[in-house]
């Protein structure tokens, strides 16, 4: 049914007719889907064409959420995000949304979206199943509410102080003594959902110290220690940087009580200021900067008197035993000149002697080859003598070698004239053995 707004659906669960208050919305092109993206408030949409069903979970959600704790943690809408848009892309591409698997039920696809960022997809695990699960729809009702539940974030340094507020178009910074009470918590979480689109940040300046603290006016109504320990509330705007400028911030002070009323009369008064309203926002020169510290305690140190500015020392008056340099006379300064003249001549001279030395010690390229050939002959002439001791040492080796084999032929000689005499003698005794 598009173009339609369904607020009290009948939704049937497991045979029973159910009608849920809260119910969905079928979400259409144009002003509506602009006020889902980008009002800030929560939405979990649900993306469905005309040839798609809804899943089986759907239906157990929508009766979660109205029977929880919260029933306005967020809504619940339907969008066809293959409509085309305006600029003639889809909601998938527009809104840079991940297409899921068009497998059976895989391919139902939804996502959420608050507090002014960019939707993020639900994970395809919740439409998984084919069954209407009462403890699957809760788990995913607690995953939605979780994530688009506004928070404030307590910063502890400059760089987070820049990146958690300088960096956003606008931002809420809280200046609180110590924790938080229990009612001032109550206030700043209404004021957080009212105000969706602005970042809410705490400093606790027990601990810490804000740069700009000694410039906030002062409370009406409190003094002493109460003027110190008051909670402050002031709201920052990023203005267009002027050249050679990074980040360049306007910033107002509240300066009444802190109450959910008094607060968003506030915030509503100067985030629609342009600077010619009743309550200008002041722009600031340089970012605040954060310092460990006690604020309480920082606030009372006097700080240093200035010094005075040295005073320059007069010129004192020449004495008069010093007597003053009497002039040269022509004698004089005709002497001084014949000496200059001389140094410049006994310089010239020494430059010339430098130069013909160098001119000297100089070689021409015919040297050069000269001194090449000649480093050749003496390497040849190295590496003959070179060769000559090698075959001297090869030729007494070769005689060494003969000298020992020389004995050795010697015994072989001795041995066989032994053994001629060992057979004459069996001659012998052979001989004289006949009869």
């Amino acid at each position: 049914m598009a173009g339609s707004l369904q607020l009290f659906l009948p939704l049937i669960m497991d045979g029973l007719e159910y009608i849920a208050p809260s119910g969905y919305s079928y979400i259409t092109v144009g002003p509506q889907l602009s006020k889902v993206m980008f009002s800030g408030e929560p939405w979990l949409v649900m993306c469905k064409n005309s040839s798609m069903d809804l899943p089986p979970i759907w239906v157990p959600t929508s009766k979660a959420l109205f029977e929880s704790k919260n029933p306005d943690a967020f809504s619940l809408g339907v969008l066809d995000c293959d409509a085309p848009l305006p600029s003639g892309q889809n909601s998938f591409d527009r809104f840079k949304l991940k297409r899921p698997l068009a497998i059976g039920r895989t391919s139902n696809a939804a996502f959420y979206v608050a507090n002014g960022k960019k939707p993020q997809m639900i994970p395809s695990q919740y439409f998984m199943s084919n069954r209407r699960d009462p403890q699957s729809a809760q788990s995913l009702v607690n995953y939605v509410a979780g994530r688009v539940n506004p928070f404030r974030k307590a910063v502890t340094d400059s760089y987070a102080l820049t990146k958690f507020c300088f960096q956003s178009p606008q931002c809420v910074l809280m200046l609180h003594y110590g924790p938080m009470k229990p009612h001032e918590v109550d206030e700043m979480s209404q004021l957080m959902k009212y105000h969706r689109l602005m970042k809410f940040v705490g400093i606790n300046i027990q601990k810490y110290s804000l740069s700009l603290q000694h410039h906030l006016p002062p409370l009406e109504g409190l003094e002493g220690d109460a003027q110190l320990e008051a909670l402050r509330v002031l709201y920052f705007k990023r203005r267009k940087p002027l050249p050679k400028q990074k980040i360049v911030v306007a910033a107002k002070a509240h300066r009444g009580g802190f109450t959910f009323s008094e607060i968003t009369s506030f915030l509503e008064d100067v985030s629609n200021s342009t600077g010619t309203s009743a309550t200008p926002l002041n722009r600031l020169k340089k970012l605040p900067t954060i310092k460990k510290g006690d604020w309480k305690k920082l606030s009372q140190v006097k700080p240093k008197p200035k010094s005075k500015p040295k005073q320059p020392k007069k010129a004192s008056k020449p004495s008069e035993s010093k007597k003053k340099p009497q002039k040269k006379t022509e004698a004089e300064r005709k002497q001084e000149q014949r000496r200059k003249a001389e140094r410049k001549r006994e310089e010239r001279a020494r430059e010339r002697k430098n130069k013909a030395r160098e001119e000297a010690t100089r070689k021409t390229p015919e040297d050069e080859a000269a001194a090449a050939e000649q480093a050749q002959k003496e390497q040849r002439a190295k590496e003959a003598r070179r060769r000559e001791q090698m075959d001297r040492e090869r030729e007494s080796h070769l005689a060494q070698e003969a000298d020992e084999n020389v004995p050795d032929q010697e015994q072989e000689d001795s041995e066989e004239e032994q053994v001629l005499d060992l057979d004459n003698e069996d001659d012998n005794g052979d001989d004289s053995g006949e009869l």
